[in-house]
Protein backbone atom coordinates (compact mmCIF):
# COMPACT_ATOMS: atom_id res chain seq x y z
CA UNK A 1 0.00 0.00 0.00
CA UNK A 2 1.58 3.70 -0.88
CA UNK A 3 2.58 5.52 2.06
CA UNK A 4 -0.79 8.65 1.01
CA UNK A 5 -3.31 5.61 0.76
CA UNK A 6 -2.68 4.99 4.39
CA UNK A 7 -3.08 8.60 5.18
CA UNK A 8 -6.40 8.25 3.38
CA UNK A 9 -7.38 4.69 5.01
CA UNK A 10 -6.96 5.71 8.38
CA UNK A 11 -9.96 8.21 8.20
CA UNK A 12 -11.64 6.23 6.08
CA UNK A 13 -11.87 3.69 8.75
CA UNK A 14 -12.71 6.28 11.70
CA UNK A 15 -15.59 7.66 9.30
CA UNK A 16 -16.84 4.22 8.70
CA UNK A 17 -17.09 2.88 12.22
CA UNK A 18 -18.24 6.39 13.29
CA UNK A 19 -21.38 5.71 11.11
CA UNK A 20 -22.18 1.94 11.77
CA UNK A 21 -22.09 3.80 15.97
CA UNK A 22 -24.45 6.51 14.54
CA UNK A 23 -26.79 4.11 12.80
CA UNK A 24 -27.17 2.00 15.83
CA UNK A 25 -28.08 4.67 17.63
CA UNK A 26 -30.72 5.77 15.05
CA UNK A 27 -32.23 2.37 15.34
CA UNK A 28 -32.46 1.99 18.46
CA UNK A 29 -33.45 5.70 18.92
CA UNK A 30 -37.61 4.67 18.31
CA UNK A 31 -37.34 1.53 20.94
CA UNK A 32 -36.21 3.25 23.87
CA UNK A 33 -37.89 6.02 25.41
CA UNK A 34 -35.11 6.71 27.71
CA UNK A 35 -32.47 7.03 25.20
CA UNK A 36 -34.53 9.76 23.23
CA UNK A 37 -34.66 11.59 26.78
CA UNK A 38 -31.23 11.51 26.90
CA UNK A 39 -30.52 12.25 23.07
CA UNK A 40 -32.91 15.41 23.96
CA UNK A 41 -31.58 16.30 27.14
CA UNK A 42 -27.86 15.72 25.82
CA UNK A 43 -28.57 18.44 22.60
CA UNK A 44 -30.21 21.35 24.73
CA UNK A 45 -27.28 21.16 27.15
CA UNK A 46 -24.28 20.57 25.02
CA UNK A 47 -25.10 22.89 21.41
CA UNK A 48 -21.46 24.37 21.86
CA UNK A 49 -20.49 20.99 21.82
CA UNK A 50 -22.08 20.32 18.22
CA UNK A 51 -20.39 23.84 16.83
CA UNK A 52 -17.05 22.36 17.69
CA UNK A 53 -17.67 19.11 16.45
CA UNK A 54 -18.85 20.77 13.33
CA UNK A 55 -16.12 22.75 12.85
CA UNK A 56 -13.77 19.83 13.25
CA UNK A 57 -15.59 17.92 11.17
CA UNK A 58 -14.99 20.54 8.27
CA UNK A 59 -11.41 20.86 8.82
CA UNK A 60 -11.05 17.08 8.93
CA UNK A 61 -13.13 17.13 5.31
CA UNK A 62 -10.62 19.83 3.81
CA UNK A 63 -7.53 18.24 5.61
CA UNK A 64 -8.66 14.87 3.35
CA UNK A 65 -9.28 16.70 0.30
CA UNK A 66 -5.86 18.30 0.74
CA UNK A 67 -4.36 15.04 1.27
CA UNK A 68 -5.93 13.46 -1.67
CA UNK A 69 -4.79 15.74 -4.22
CA UNK A 70 -1.38 15.92 -2.92
CA UNK A 71 -1.40 12.40 -3.07
CA UNK A 72 -2.08 12.24 -6.90
CA UNK A 73 -0.03 14.99 -7.72
CA UNK A 74 3.78 14.04 -9.45
CA UNK A 75 3.48 10.56 -9.69
CA UNK A 76 6.90 9.01 -11.04
CA UNK A 77 8.24 5.94 -11.56
CA UNK A 78 12.40 4.57 -11.73
CA UNK A 79 13.71 2.71 -14.60
CA UNK A 80 16.65 0.76 -13.37
CA UNK A 81 18.25 -0.68 -16.04
CA UNK A 82 21.26 -2.32 -14.50
CA UNK A 83 24.51 -1.05 -15.96
CA UNK A 84 22.73 1.76 -17.70
CA UNK A 85 21.96 3.30 -14.36
CA UNK A 86 18.27 4.57 -13.00
CA UNK A 87 16.32 7.68 -13.83
CA UNK A 88 12.66 8.58 -12.69
CA UNK A 89 9.97 8.78 -15.87
CA UNK A 90 7.05 10.79 -14.91
CA UNK A 91 3.85 9.08 -15.95
CA UNK A 92 2.02 11.63 -17.38
CA UNK A 93 4.89 12.04 -19.32
CA UNK A 94 4.25 8.28 -20.44
CA UNK A 95 0.65 8.74 -21.12
CA UNK A 96 1.87 11.74 -22.89
CA UNK A 97 4.04 9.49 -25.14
CA UNK A 98 1.24 6.74 -25.61
CA UNK A 99 -1.83 9.09 -26.16
CA UNK A 100 0.56 10.81 -28.89
CA UNK A 101 0.92 7.41 -30.62
CA UNK A 102 -2.48 5.88 -30.32
CA UNK A 103 -3.76 9.04 -31.60
CA UNK A 104 -2.22 7.90 -34.64
CA UNK A 105 -3.43 4.56 -35.30
CA UNK A 106 -6.99 5.04 -33.72
CA UNK A 107 -10.25 7.37 -34.02
CA UNK A 108 -11.58 5.78 -30.57
CA UNK A 109 -9.14 4.54 -27.72
CA UNK A 110 -8.40 4.57 -23.97
CA UNK A 111 -4.55 3.91 -22.83
CA UNK A 112 -2.81 4.04 -19.91
CA UNK A 113 0.58 2.91 -18.71
CA UNK A 114 1.93 2.20 -15.35
CA UNK A 115 5.63 0.87 -13.92
CA UNK A 116 5.63 -1.76 -12.03
CA UNK A 117 7.96 -4.41 -10.79
CA UNK A 118 10.73 -2.84 -13.38
CA UNK A 119 8.44 -3.37 -16.33
CA UNK A 120 6.02 -0.73 -18.30
CA UNK A 121 2.35 -2.10 -18.60
CA UNK A 122 0.14 -0.55 -20.92
CA UNK A 123 -3.22 -0.70 -21.51
CA UNK A 124 -5.44 -0.57 -24.18
CA UNK A 125 -8.67 -0.20 -25.18
CA UNK A 126 -9.30 -0.29 -28.63
CA UNK A 127 -12.25 -0.47 -31.23
CA UNK A 128 -13.51 -3.32 -32.97
CA UNK A 129 -11.59 -5.05 -35.92
CA UNK A 130 -11.48 -7.94 -38.00
CA UNK A 131 -9.97 -10.52 -36.39
CA UNK A 132 -7.18 -11.40 -39.22
CA UNK A 133 -5.94 -7.46 -39.09
CA UNK A 134 -5.24 -7.80 -35.02
CA UNK A 135 -2.20 -9.87 -35.33
CA UNK A 136 -0.04 -7.69 -37.92
CA UNK A 137 -1.34 -4.52 -35.84
CA UNK A 138 -0.42 -5.69 -32.57
CA UNK A 139 2.85 -6.41 -33.60
CA UNK A 140 3.69 -3.58 -35.68
CA UNK A 141 2.87 -1.75 -32.33
CA UNK A 142 4.66 -3.63 -30.22
CA UNK A 143 7.84 -2.83 -32.66
CA UNK A 144 7.20 0.64 -32.72
CA UNK A 145 6.21 1.15 -29.19
CA UNK A 146 9.87 -0.87 -28.65
CA UNK A 147 11.47 1.98 -30.41
CA UNK A 148 9.60 4.56 -28.87
CA UNK A 149 10.96 3.65 -25.29
CA UNK A 150 14.14 3.08 -26.64
CA UNK A 151 14.56 6.38 -28.71
CA UNK A 152 12.64 8.44 -26.26
CA UNK A 153 14.23 6.93 -22.54
CA UNK A 154 16.71 4.43 -23.46
CA UNK A 155 14.47 1.43 -22.19
CA UNK A 156 14.96 -1.78 -23.57
CA UNK A 157 13.71 -4.01 -21.50
CA UNK A 158 10.31 -5.85 -22.41
CA UNK A 159 6.79 -4.29 -21.79
CA UNK A 160 3.33 -5.56 -21.44
CA UNK A 161 0.36 -4.62 -23.70
CA UNK A 162 -2.79 -5.64 -22.67
CA UNK A 163 -5.85 -4.46 -24.78
CA UNK A 164 -9.34 -4.79 -24.81
CA UNK A 165 -11.67 -4.52 -27.63
CA UNK A 166 -14.99 -2.83 -26.82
Amino acid sequence: MKKSALYLQTPLILLITGLIFLSVLFISIPFSPSIRNHIITFIEKNHSFFTTCGFLLFIIAILLLIASYLSNKGVSFTVDMGKKGSYTVDRAFLNNLLNAYFKTIFTTYEVSGQFSHNQINIFLSMPPMPFIEQKPLLTRIERELADIFEEQFDYSAPFFLSTTIK
